[in-house]
């Protein structure tokens, strides 16, 4: 029998003792009362008799009748209560969630056996107890107890029900995802009375959701794979091409020379930005991220903006008197601003308005529901809308809006990339996005950014130009000795000429062993600057500036990668002054950071150009 049944039971037998005691005290009651008459209105001792004796067995039939009525009515009542109880523990005991209630304190009512189980409680008397005291009786779940009591407190706070998933690692190191509910109750006054928690598994759903992302990445990849293909077709042919003739025409001058190279540059160009927009769209580009201020940022984007609209589409840009920041690259913000204005212009052939606005908005659970925004969390946000009074969508072009190499626009005229684009650099930002669109009516783009409340600045507080004075191009002294490391041969020897021709002393390495192995034989010859690439063999970049520290070499660091995941150790390095440069690169920003890498750390004017080259 459960412990509630057992408590309706004891609750029914007080009831009918009680009411045992209350009929005991009328009776007393009355024969007092008779008594007072006897004293105040004499009657003859069988007249006396006959009336206290008729009362007496009157009172003992309707007690009698009383009780067996209401102890009946009681017991019937108690029974059914407990039967209720019982059933509703069998119910929830049964139920494969983790049920749990909590008093005002904290302290555990009554759990489930899902719940004791999970937590390895069976054996435990946890009535009474917070988590954090449980935690000394299963040690393994310690810190998910401590993190149960955190969120406990947020549900305490908000003041109603709470939704989150909380992921809870079991001995043997399988992972399970629950979906916790937390309900507060409040007494009368305000003040805590109790909590019930309810987490269900959804750990399959999880991984069913994980496995049909998957499953959709790679029918996009599918997709793309046709597009990448004949892109990077046409660009190697135009590389070849100009290769071929720059090397075999027989009417070769200086000037056909640099055109060719001109038309290589621009194809290799073109290269890096299709490899950046697939980047972008897979979530692996390496974001810059910094506070920026919205409103600054998009008054210094709106010339950019109009340049790409026609001269019969006006462009409005709106804001609330508020200072909007948000951290994000703003490169990336521009690219997604850009893009979104570029289909607009197309949406409106004909001229219309293009209207850009701020606004904050604080989401909800419900919200983020509603507007099937399924990867941010509810929490505050700054919105940009742009919104258009072009030609609008049909439910069936909004279903593949977001999908690589879907277009609407005709042959030559899209690659399908610009809004898969945006939606992974949204996504990269913690971010979310939302289309609403009517035909005839135009469309309406709102990007979601989570807000930042520290201080934001424009872009324009970022420059990648070289100081007053300062020629990239300006020769070191050859005691400057530049260690290289790069473990791919074409790329290395390409720095390494590139170097060597701006009168740098170069030593360069085809992987951190050699370098280390040489660091070691030449430990007393000063090391000016490392450039290392980011990922190689056996050891990395991070780890290769971490073992020359350990040898006592703690030279300035370049950091150099075509590999655009976060590496271990990068942001670290980072911050303690170290530029990162994506390849592929520009030579003139390249030989920048060099320069200015090789300059005394303690400079002011260094410092701040290290700064912008991050």
């Amino acid at each position: 029998m459960s412990l509630q049944s057992q408590s309706l039971i004891t609750t029914a037998s007080s009831r009918i003792k009680s009411s045992v005691y209350i009929l005991i005290v009328v009776q007393v009651f009355l024969g007092v009362a008779g008594l007072l008459l006897l004293a105040l209105f004499p009657f003859s001792s069988s007249v006396w008799v006959t009336l206290s004796t008729s009362l007496i067995i009157l009172l003992f039939f309707l007690s009698a009748f009383f009780l067996f009525f209401s102890s009946r009515k009681l017991i019937e009542h108690e029974r059914k209560s407990a039967d209720t109880a019982m059933w509703l523990s069998t119910l929830i005991d049964s139920m494969p969630d983790l049920v749990c209630f909590k008093d005002g304190q904290g302290r555990w009512l009554e759990a489930n056996e899902f719940d004791l189980e999970l937590f390895e409680l069976t054996d435990v008397d946890y009535r009474g107890k917070k988590d954090s005291d449980l935690a000394e009786y299963s040690p393994y779940f310690k810190d998910a107890f401590l993190y149960c009591e955190a969120t406990d407190e947020e549900a305490w706070n908000a003041g109603g029900m709470s939704r989150t998933d909380e992921t809870i690692t079991k001995p043997d190191g399988t992972e399970l995802v629950f979906d916790v509910i937390k309900v507060p109750i409040f007494n009368e006054d305000g003040s805590r009375r109790m909590l019930v928690v309810v987490g269900r598994d959804i750990t399959t759903k999880k991984q069913l959701e994980k496995q049909l992302y998957t499953s959709q990445k790679m029918e996009a990849l599918a997709l793309m794979t046709g597009g990448i293909a004949h892109d990077f077709n046409n660009l190697l042919t135009v590389i070849l091409g100009n290769c071929q003739l720059a090397l075999t025409s027989s009417k070769s001058t200086a000037q056909n020379s640099a055109s060719h190279i001109s038309k290589i540059q621009k194809a290799g160009l073109r290269a890096k930005e299709l490899t950046g927009k697939l980047l972008a769209f897979g979530q692996k580009q390496i974001l810059q991220i910094e506070s920026i201020d919205l409103d600054g940022a998009l008054e210094e984007m709106r010339s950019l903006i109009e340049t790409a609209l026609h001269e019969n589409i006006e462009l409005q840009i709106t804001s609330q008197p508020n200072t909007y920041c948000i951290l994000a690259d703003t490169g990336q913000l521009s690219q997604v601003l850009l893009n979104l204005a570029l289909n607009a212009k197309d949406a409106m052939p004909d001229g219309g308005q293009l209207q850009i606005s701020l606004a904050q908005e604080t989401l909800s659970q419900d919200d983020l529901n509603t507007r099937q925004l399924t990867r941010i969390k509810p929490g505050p946000y700054i919105s940009i809308s742009v919104s258009d009074t072009g030609k609008g969508m049909e439910e069936a072009t909004l279903e593949h809006l977001f999908e690589p190499f879907f277009t609407t626009k005709g042959p030559g005229k899209g690659t399908g990339l610009g809004l898969a684009t945006s939606l992974g650099i949204i996504e990269q930002h913690n971010g979310g996005i939302t289309v609403e669109s009517t035909q005839g009516k135009g469309t309406t783009i709102t990007l979601f950014f989570p807000e930042n409340k520290g201080s934001g600045k424009s872009p324009s507080h970022q420059s990648n130009n070289l100081e007053p004075g300062q020629p990239s191009d300006t020769p070191a002294p050859s005691s400057n000795k530049i260690l290289l490391v790069e473990d791919d041969s074409q790329v290395r020897e390409v720095i390494e000429e590139l170097l060597i021709n701006n009168g740098y002393n170069v030593i360069t390495f085809s992987s951190p062993e050699d370098a280390l192995e040489w660091q070691r034989e030449h430990e007393r010859e000063k090391i000016s600057l490392l450039i290392t690439d980011v990922v190689m063999p056996k050891h990395s970049g991070p780890e290769l500036v971490g073992l020359l520290a350990e040898a006592g070499c703690k030279p300035p660091v370049i950091l150099l990668s075509g590999y655009t995941q976060d590496i271990q150790g990068v942001a670290a390095l980072k911050h303690q002054g170290a530029i990162f440069i994506r390849k592929p690169f520009g030579f003139e920003h390249f030989l920048r950071c060099v320069y200015h890498s090789l300059q005394p750390a303690d400079g002011s004017a260094s410092k701040v150009s290290r700064e912008a080259l991050h």
